[in-house]
């Protein structure tokens, strides 16, 4: 069973040490003296819009300024592309990869299989800004659903290891979506289990 002081010091590490890998890896931080690093960024977004979810860019820059980092609301504003989306992407994945487990579940049945997966997935809609990352099914209109994120988690119950893979979730945000089906004779699509 995880203590509160173990997922603090994970989500720590993750919101620090993974961001600022991500920040790197994924182009955000391209300059090793860079004020905004990947970690400063993801936690402004963190501590920011968990604390209000409508908090405005004046807002987000005040969280910045907790952290360390003086920047305008419009630099930061430069700095929502594509990196900083696929940056955010990869540290949910660290972040489910790192939180999300559970204790094995030691039934005799179980035994007889190399795996018992559960499977769960959820739509999240996203600003239409991120279209062209997270592609949604738009529900037949040009404004709304064109911008969704499907988070699916995998835990098997006989290990407690979970796998959220952010680069196998569909980027698509409905299941008419071709990419969410399963390619006939090739089973799941994406290892996910979606028909």
């Amino acid at each position: 069973m995880t203590t509160i002081p173990q997922l603090a010091a994970t989500l720590a590490a993750v919101l620090t040490e993974e961001a600022d890998r991500a920040g790197r890896q994924t182009g955000f931080v391209q300059r090793s003296d860079a004020k905004l690093t990947g970690g400063v960024f993801v936690q402004t977004l963190v501590f920011g819009l968990g604390a209000d979810p409508q908090a405005s860019l004046s807002a987000l820059t005040q969280t910045s300024a907790a952290l360390g980092v003086t920047i305008s609301p419009e630099a930061l504003h430069q700095r929502f592309d594509r990196t900083a989306a696929t940056c955010l992407e990869h540290v949910l994945g660290a972040a489910i990869g790192e939180v999300l487990c559970a204790d094995p579940l030691s039934l005799p049945i179980l035994d007889r299989f190399a795996e018992v997966v559960v499977q769960d997935s959820t739509t999240i809609a996203l600003p239409e800004a991120l279209a062209a990352v997270w592609t949604g099914c738009g529900n037949g209109t040009p404004d709304a659903g064109n911008a969704a994120l499907k988070l699916q988690v995998a835990l098997d119950l006989r290990t407690g290891a979970c796998a959220a893979d952010p680069a196998r979730w569909p980027r698509v945000g409905c299941s008419r979506h071709p990419a969410s089906r399963s390619a006939a004779g090739r089973g799941p699509a994406g290892g996910f289990g979606l028909f």
